[in-house]
């Protein structure tokens, strides 16, 4: 059975407590805390470890859910 890709926004926590938007990513079931995902910008590589989820319900018919994944890059 084909599954429906789930989008969710990526967002990279800095150590500043800033974050860094790394755009919006398809996943075939939303990622938990502490889970590592792999990510790229253009050829890098990046591994990075989740967080957390903030998910954005929303009424029936008065939009679309959401979801954003809050997560550090893993440095090696």
């Amino acid at each position: 059975m084909l599954k429906m890709p789930i989008t969710a926004k990526l967002e990279e926590v800095r150590d500043e407590g800033d974050t860094q938007s790394w755009g919006t990513l398809s996943f075939l079931q939303l990622p938990a805390p502490g889970d590592r995902i792999e990510v790229h910008r253009g050829t890098a590589y990046a591994e990075m470890s989740v967080l957390y989820v903030l998910h954005r319900p929303v009424p029936e018919g008065k939009g679309e859910p959401g979801a954003t994944v809050y997560g550090q890059i893993q440095i090696a």
